[in-house]
């Protein structure tokens, strides 16, 4: 079974739903390009001794350093991820084309 009969057939069932397989295609990449913008997130945080961009960003109100480092990464995430829907809306609308991973991952915000 290949990777996107595979996908299909997953998606399908989660689902509960009948999706033509363009439509199946566009679901697995919408979810696979979250979660490497997630992964993305939570590497940054990583890298700097946190376990995960949540844990970072539970720092927001602390006092001092960690809450000013913590809000530079709230203010980030938050960027990332309202780049990544508008991005969405745009290919959902025809405005442009779909972007590779590799283009999206690009695209987005650097902290």
């Amino acid at each position: 079974m290949g990777l996107a009969t595979l996908a299909f057939t997953l998606a399908n069932k989660e689902l509960k739903m009948k999706h033509t397989q363009a439509e199946l295609e566009a679901i697995v990449h919408t979810r696979i390009a979250a979660k490497a913008i997630q992964s993305m997130l939570d590497n940054s945080s990583i890298s700097r001794g946190y376990s995960s961009v949540i844990s970072e960003c539970s720092y927001a109100s602390s006092k001092g350093a960690f809450g000013v480092e913590a809000q530079v990464t709230v203010d980030w995430r938050d960027a990332v991820w309202n780049y990544a829907f508008e991005v969405q809306k745009n290919v959902d609308s025809g405005a442009r084309d779909k972007p590779t991973l590799a283009e999206m991952l690009q695209e987005l915000p650097v902290r």
